[in-house]
């Protein structure tokens, strides 16, 4: 009797193994299925969405509240990750309105600056990218009615450096350009095409 419970016991066990490895075995199979499935879904799902352009090319108008100036500008991708831009803006610094003589009230420079530089885009998917932008400046100060003091002398570096960060999306964005050592800022606006 004892070698007969064995025996059931023992063949019970090995049958129980058997139809659960057979059950894993199937599983295995059906998960590798699943997992073709999937990459293939992915594929054909990445297929449809439209890929960003390569080479995008973007126009900017831009404001810079500093001088009380309009910027333009452009840029061109040089490759899916980076680009160059340039811009030219032309703006007005006034003496401060607290200042009570009359002469200094008139005080007022004419600006005009160039600025180059690159760009370097930190995300990049089917809506659009967003972009770190960095670069020199060189601005040309027409001082003919600058009266000495009256406006601050930082503002008349000829050569400077400005960063920023934007972002395009569909065919429109916007960003902000930041010189630092002049104290200058532009918010800008752009259009891709």
């Amino acid at each position: 009797m004892k070698k007969t419970l064995k025996s059931v016991l023992c063949g019970t066990l090995i049958l129980t193994l058997t139809n659960f490895l057979s059950i894993k075995e199937a599983n295995g199979q059906e998960a590798i299925m699943h997992r073709l499935a999937m990459k293939e879904a992915d594929k054909e799902m990445t297929m449809a969405q439209p890929i960003y352009p390569q080479k995008l090319k973007m126009l900017y108008l831009g404001i810079q509240p500093t001088d009380l100036g309009i910027s333009v500008g452009y840029s061109r991708d040089i490759t899916n990750r980076l680009g160059a831009y340039s811009f030219l803006s032309k703006g007005t610094y006034t003496a401060p309105a607290n200042f009570l003589s009359d002469d200094f009230k008139k005080s007022t420079v004419k600006h005009y600056k160039i600025s180059m530089g690159g760009i370097l885009y930190t995300t990049i998917d089917s809506h659009g990218k967003a972009f770190i932008i960095a670069g020199p400046t060189y601005s040309f100060n027409d001082k003919k009615n600058y009266i000495s003091k009256s406006i601050n002398e930082k503002a008349f570096r000829k050569l400077s450096f400005e960063f920023g960060a934007g972002a395009v999306i569909g065919s429109f964005g916007g960003g902000f350009l930041f010189d630092a050592l002049k104290g200058e800022s532009n918010v800008f606006m752009n259009f891709a095409f």
